[in-house]
Formats: structure tokens, sequence, C-alpha cells
């Protein structure tokens, strides 16, 4: 928690305030709780979308920040 605190001390807390990637996530959570139809699960259900979610964004992001690196080569 330290690691973090200090590095959003040192960039600013900007670049962790991303509300595109806030609703990506939010939104693919709730869509996935309720595509999940499991009664009485929604909160667990929203949990594990967002961990689904959050990966994936994650995965958009590498392959964003990597689409011009291999344009040269």
């Amino acid at each position: 928690m330290l690691i973090i605190i200090g590095a959003i001390s040192h960039v600013g807390l900007n670049y962790y305030n991303d509300m595109l990637s806030f609703s990506f996530v939010a939104g693919g959570s709730v869509g996935y709780g309720f595509l999940k139809d499991q009664e009485g699960k929604f909160i667990i259900n929203c949990g594990n979308g967002a961990v689904y979610f959050g990966w994936f964004g994650t995965l958009i992001g590498l392959i964003a920040l990597t689409a011009g690196k291999w344009e040269n080569w």
C-alpha cells in the first residue's frame, strides 16, 4: 500500500483517475452480473465480472501501447 501511495504522490493523482477505464470495468461487471442470471449472487457475480473486465482492459491497453511499436519492423 505504501508503494501505491508513493507512486501516486510522485506522478500525481490524475494518472490514476481514468473515467473511461472505470466505466469499462464497472459496465462490464454489472453486465456480467445481469447475464450470469443467478438469484441472490448478483454482487458476487459483479465482483467476478470486475476482475474479468479489469484483466480484459489491461490486455486491451497493452495491445494499444504496443500497436505503434511494430509498424516499422
